[in-house]
This record gives structure tokens, sequence and C-alpha cells, in this order.
């Protein structure tokens, strides 16, 4: 049922150009958690919708709020992101065993 699937490339990087936020409504003052979506939208463009108009308490009027499918563009991103991370650690690991070799043989020639 999809079709132009395609991975999500330099996770790592999209993922420092979207902060994790924690905001307060002008609206209600409710709180919420989630990602900006103006930043999400230079990513991700078609993560982002226009949403509805919203009134502030202060009486503003603000046209075509923006919303974020937070949920998607989250799961997403980190998914790759934890790959890439785990991508980083494997080759530490290895750089970490080859270095380890070459102490352990330094060692032994230097003890005989």
């Amino acid at each position: 049922v999809k079709e132009n699937v395609v991975r999500i490339s330099k996770p790592l990087e999209k993922m420092r150009k979207i902060q994790g936020v924690s905001w307060t409504l002008k609206t209600n003052g409710s709180t919420g958690h989630g990602f900006i979506a103006q930043e999400v939208e230079k990513i991700f463009p078609s993560a982002v919708v226009k949403s509805h108009d919203m009134e502030l308490q202060d009486g503003t009027k603000v046209k075509d709020v923006k919303a974020v499918d937070t949920s998607g563009v989250a799961a997403a991103l980190h998914h790759e992101a934890i790959l890439a991370l785990m991508d980083k650690v494997e080759d530490q690991q290895k750089e970490i065993d080859e270095l380890r070799a070459v102490v352990t043989q330094l060692l032994n020639a230097q003890n005989k």
C-alpha cells in the first residue's frame, strides 16, 4: 500500500535540527510536549499541515496554525538515529579491540 519508500538519510543531522520542547499554550494555558512545526517543516514538509485559525487569550488571532504528525516523525527519525548510533558504537568497538590487540602485542614484546 506504500510506494516511494526511502530510508531517512542523515538522521543524526536531522535530529540536531529539531528541538524536543515543552510549552504552555497561549489559548488556554495547557501544557504539552513535542516539536515546533516550523522546524519539522524544514526537514519533513509533508509531516506538517495547516490546521486551523486560533485565538489567543489576549484576543490575537493566528491564522493557519501548523500541526505536526509528531508520532510519525519521531518514530521514524528516532529509529534511524538509533541505528546510526549503533553503527558508530560497533565501529568504535572494533577500533577498541584493534587497539587492545596492539597494546597486548607491545606488552608481550616488551616482556620478552
